[in-house]
């Protein structure tokens, strides 16, 4: 159902030929069905548009899909790992994600737009150009933003603490 629900969605945007980033959590589809059947359906769909890595599995907790959401104040999904380890679920990841045709690294997408500052700067040591965020990582806001749930803000940390290469920005959505 799943992917009946992208294909659909993301149809308008390739019968338009109008680019886009799909973020994938690739560890996610090892767990949920067949791999092989995962990576053929993505290939089938994403021609216009890019695949980028959406965390590795997209979970706050390793035994379970539920978000702790007061794990997001510390950096969500990727606050559970040393640097070390951060490297090794991102190679994990990585080695996946290869397997799609119109994979990027220039892309990120943080789950709930909670990353740590171990994986921010893992993220641009590797080339990483864009990590998408949300405005309430911002510290100064714009006037008049729409207020957002006090869920761990602000995920992570201010956006503007992190040290990320001059080759690195944080797309703020």
């Amino acid at each position: 159902d799943q992917q009946k629900l992208l294909s659909e969605a993301l149809g308008f945007w390739e019968r338009r030929g109008i680019p886009y980033v799909l973020g994938v959590s690739p560890l996610q589809l090892t767990m949920k069905g067949d791999l092989a059947q995962h990576i053929k359906f993505l290939n089938s769909l994403v021609k216009v548009g890019y695949v980028c890595m959406h965390g590795f599995d997209h979970r706050t907790s390793s035994t379970s899909d539920v978000a702790d959401t007061k794990v997001w104040a510390q950096g969500g999904e990727f606050a559970k790992y040393s640097p070390g380890d951060l490297q090794k679920q991102w190679e994990k990841a990585h080695r996946i994600l290869l397997q799609v045709h119109r994979y990027t690294i220039d892309h990120f997408i943080p789950p709930f737009n909670a990353i740590s500052k171990d994986m921010a700067s893992f993220l641009s040591s590797i080339g990483t150009r864009y990590i998408h965020t949300f405005d309430v990582a911002l510290r100064r806001r714009r006037p008049g933003a729409e207020k957002h749930p006090p869920f761990g803000f602000p995920f992570g940390g201010p956006i503007e603490d992190y040290s990320v290469g001059k080759n690195t920005i944080f797309v703020v959505s």
